[in-house]
């Protein structure tokens, strides 16, 4: 007597559950796919909030690190706004600042030398679809809000 077709022992193509599987991770697949495809999703806005700290804090300790601030009274290190983001993001900032500089204390100060920021000021960066928020208090510290 011959033995039925499905229990030989000789399985000719996938099983039900292998072929959901396949399924899942295909529709997983093609939904990250189509997500990153449509648009950037609010990633400019905090890619260009990392770049301007980074460049913040770059320009604060180039400012600490000179000494002739302190001997001569020099200009700070000074630097705008829209040099450090990408031309899709638009800038807003507190009291109408376009630029920011820093004393040999790291203090964040205006062309003259004056110090600003007494109350804390916050940059606003928005790409369209996120706004990510920079904050830069009286003492110098610089950080995402």
């Amino acid at each position: 007597m011959s033995k039925p077709l499905l229990y030989s022992g000789y399985n000719r193509g996938f099983t039900l559950v292998e072929l959901i599987v396949v399924i899942i991770i295909v529709g997983i697949l093609s939904v990250v796919a189509a997500a990153r495809f449509q648009g950037k999703g609010g990633f400019s806005g905090f890619a260009s909030q990392k770049q301007l700290v980074s460049a913040l804090r770059n320009i604060q300790q180039q400012a600490m690190q000179d000494t002739s601030q302190v001997i001569n009274g020099g200009a700070p290190y000074a630097m705008q706004f829209s040099l450090a983001v990408d031309s899709d993001v638009t800038i807003s900032a507190t009291n109408g600042l376009t630029g920011v500089g820093f004393n040999a204390l790291g203090q964040p100060v205006d062309a003259s030398n004056n110090q600003i920021c007494l109350n804390d000021c916050q940059i606003a960066l928005n790409d369209g679809e996120v706004t990510a928020n920079i904050c830069i208090e009286a003492e110098g510290y610089i950080y995402a809000c």
